[in-house]
């Protein structure tokens, strides 16, 4: 009988499961995405990712990255292999609280990919990885998925991590709406963006 208390919480973890077998390259705003390619007068490539509903993301060199930002991530993240800078450049419509310019570092440490994000001052604001273990997802959250947005399919998930706390942004979608929503341990529903 007490099984039968557990079952709705089973369920739920159940749908998640099944509903997040992808990988990080299906993620929803990629496939909104228009790339730009130019070169500039030194000969440079320069690539720009315009995400639809997001802002514009340049690769740029190390060189490009302000010193403070450099630094800071250099000792931060001694280990890191792979880093790949890159400027993050908000628009209007984000409406994700991103008012100004950023870096980040795309990288790895032990095969493990992180983001890092930093002001153009050198202050660390967040780090995120891909989750990819979703039965290791807080039962709270799972439960929060499954009964706030009944038939949307998980699309991606990113562990957060900044100074203040521990958070999950899922992206789902259902038919042509997407959700982007950042989730606390506990399930509370931090941030959404629904459109």
């Amino acid at each position: 009988m007490k099984f039968l208390n557990y079952l709705p919480a089973v369920l739920a973890t159940t749908l998640l499961i099944t509903s997040c077998d992808s990988k990080k390259d299906d993620k929803v705003v990629e496939a909104d995405a228009t790339t730009t390619t130019a070169s500039t007068a030194e000969g440079t490539t320069v690539k720009t990712v315009r995400y639809s509903g997001d802002g514009n993301r340049t690769v740029v060199t190390k060189t490009d990255v302000p010193a403070p930002v450099a630094t800071t991530f250099e000792k931060k993240f001694v280990k890191a292999d792979k880093v790949e800078w890159v400027r993050y450049d908000p628009i209007a419509e984000d409406n994700w609280d991103m008012e100004k310019d950023y870096y980040f570092a795309n990288y790895e440490m032990d095969g493990i990919p992180y983001s890092s994000w930093y002001t153009p001052e050198g202050e660390w604001i967040k780090t995120t990885t891909p989750f990819k273990d979703i039965k290791g997802l807080p039962l709270a959250v799972s439960k929060a998925i499954a009964d706030g947005f009944p038939g949307f399919e998980v699309v991606e998930i990113d562990k957060e991590n900044d100074k203040d706390m521990d958070m999950f942004e899922v992206e789902m979608k259902k038919g042509d709406e997407k959700a982007k929503v950042k989730f606390l341990p506990n399930g509370d529903v931090f941030k959404a963006k629904v459109k």
